[in-house]
């Protein structure tokens, strides 16, 4: 029976050369601004040795910057809810808006009772009101009663 040999017949892109790394013949990398390809398998890592790959192209020269863009809306930013959160919570700002108009919801945590304070001094004293009308005088005591009710006439 005949011995085949498979061997690859098409370039594998590995990124950036990697001297951990070990490579197969038609392996791709990038080293230096250069894409290489390898001629024959690396099997050990190592440092770069030109010998092992073959390059296949370079990075162009950069391109001339383009026109200056027109100036953007400017950005806003208002404030929408504040509320108070549980004490002890973390305060917190969520944006309910879009990232070029922002309307911020706040929360604030509530801070913990505070001590009573000390007692104040008392108020000023307040007018005196008006005289009430005169009532109606008692015009006679009877005597007690069985009972021990007495009896007012008032006039």
């Amino acid at each position: 029976m005949a011995t085949t040999y498979v061997r690859r017949i098409a370039p594998v892109p590995k990124g950036v050369f990697s001297a951990a790394s070990t490579y197969a013949a038609l392996d791709v990398v990038k080293y230096n601004g250069k894409s290489y390809i390898c001629k024959i398998a690396v099997t050990t890592a190592g440092a770069w040795n030109a010998a092992n790959w073959m390059e296949i192209c370079s990075d162009g020269a950069n391109g001339t910057n383009g026109a200056q863009g027109s100036p953007g809306a400017a950005a806003t930013i208002s404030v929408g809810t504040v509320v108070t959160g549980a004490e002890g919570a973390d305060a917190s700002v969520e944006n309910v808006g879009t990232t070029s108009a922002a309307i911020f919801n706040i929360t604030i945590p509530r801070g913990a009772t505070g001590q009573t304070g000390s007692k104040g001094d008392p108020g000023e004293r307040g007018v005196t009101g008006p005289t009430g009308a005169t009532g109606a005088g008692i015009t006679s005591i009877s005597a007690v009663d069985a009972n021990g009710e007495i009896t007012i006439t008032v006039g």
